[in-house]
């Protein structure tokens, strides 16, 4: 009997796999989800492999993450490596924006999600790494007051790594980090985008084509709502990019990373279970809210029964996975 090759078998055991989950109801689109998980195991390898060669004797190279002098070189590696989750498309697509905060001394990893309390969290959390930072940030934290440009502090340091780096070293390196994400009613976060965003012209959200889609400053908030309807994730600005891109692994499982997921709608007493499981003594400042902007009303004022429908739809995986209504 002729031997049949692996990889043949392979394909076989995983079609017969697809037709019997699909027949129960549990299988989605798994020719992209297949073809992304597939391209981030490649991707991790890849990591992997660099991060051994690095720490062969005799052999040039560097421990990933282990020395800040070599940050030019790990950013150039993790840019070459950077990839999406999810996607559709059939090519991979880079998303920009999605970071993750790893701290070495306290052993965590905070997996940030824009437009969910990242400005106060980064701020809290800015004391207990080693930052040169300007005498006017010294005042702000020495007031309780946001440091400006606490956002580049991070980026411009080894601390943030990106999606491929983290998954990388999920496994092993990350493996015993306590790892913490915030997530947010996706009608309200997206209304809180606008508000920042496009009424008060905040930073990192610029306006103009998406895709086949245009942003513009003087766009009601049911014009933008229903243009970010039409933007798929892979074209989006992290502001309006699905949550579950920042905080669940690739395929059809969705699985979340962290290891606590706190809420928004919670966000003090969330996080006081945070510091402590990783023993710090950290306040929240009182960063800009954008309800300042829209008063005292409800998100839900701001949606028609129409657009509520359209906004869940577009996060309707976000919705599910955190458990989310209207």
């Amino acid at each position: 009997m002729p031997t049949i090759k692996w990889s043949f078998a392979r394909r076989i055991a995983r079609k017969i796999t697809a037709s019997l989950r699909l027949e129960v109801g549990v299988l989605r689109q798994p020719e992209f989800e297949e073809r992304d998980t597939i391209h981030e195991r490649r991707l991790h390898r890849k990591l992997r492999q660099r991060r051994t060669q690095a720490n062969v004797p005799g052999r040039k190279g560097i421990a990933l993450g282990s020395n800040r002098s070599n940050q030019q070189l790990i950013n150039k590696m993790q840019r070459e490596a950077e990839v999406t989750a999810g996607t559709r498309s059939s090519r991979p697509v880079r998303l920009k924006g999605t970071r993750y905060i790893v701290s070495e001394r306290y052993r965590f990893v905070y997996l940030a999600v824009p437009k969910v309390a990242s400005t106060s969290i980064l701020n809290s959390l800015l004391p207990f790494f080693d930052f040169d930072l300007a005498a006017e940030s010294l005042e702000s934290l020495r007031k309780g007051m946001p440091v400006r440009g606490v956002h580049e502090y991070f980026n411009r340091s080894s601390y943030t790594i990106n999606r491929a780096a983290f998954l990388a070293g999920i496994d092993d390196q990350y493996n015993r980090y306590f790892k913490f994400t915030f997530v947010r009613n996706p009608w309200d976060r997206l209304l809180s985008c606008y508000m920042s965003k496009v009424v008060r012209s905040g930073a990192g959200m610029p306006m103009g084509k998406y895709g086949n889609v245009t942003l513009r400053r003087n766009m009601s908030f049911q014009e933008f709502a229903e243009a970010v309807c039409l933007i798929p994730d892979e074209e989006a600005n992290a502001h309006f990019r699905s949550q579950h891109i920042f905080v669940c692994g690739g395929g059809s499982r969705k699985d979340i990373l962290a290891d606590y997921v706190g809420r928004f709608e919670n966000l003090e007493e969330d996080f006081e279970i945070i510091t402590k499981r990783i023993g710090i003594n950290a306040q929240l400042p009182h960063a800009a809210d954008t309800s300042s902007t829209r008063g005292s009303r409800s998100y839900r004022e701001f949606y028609d029964e129409k657009l509520a429908r359209m906004v869940g739809e577009r996060y309707r995986e976000d919705i599910e996975i955190f458990g989310y209504s209207f």
